[in-house]
């Protein structure tokens, strides 16, 4: 009978799309331990999340040579 709200972070960072950087969501990863960071549009609304993995894996393929991510 645990709910979502007992469970979740109390406040999830959320940042904007429009005016983020990859390195602001890579700072916020390492500094805060952050394993997810939720994007939002201009209304507020979710439009995607980032992992500290998806920021790294492109930089990893880059600098092997190697193809970048797919996402």
């Amino acid at each position: 009978d645990t709910t979502v709200g007992q469970v979740m972070s109390t406040a999830p960072e959320r940042l904007s799309v429009s005016d983020t950087t990859v390195g602001d969501v890579a700072m916020l990863c390492v500094r805060d331990s952050a394993s997810l960071i939720a994007i939002v549009d201009e209304q507020g609304c979710i439009v995607g999340t980032l992992r500290q993995q998806d920021i790294l894996m492109p930089a990893r393929a880059d600098s092997s040579g190697g193809a970048s991510s797919p996402r």
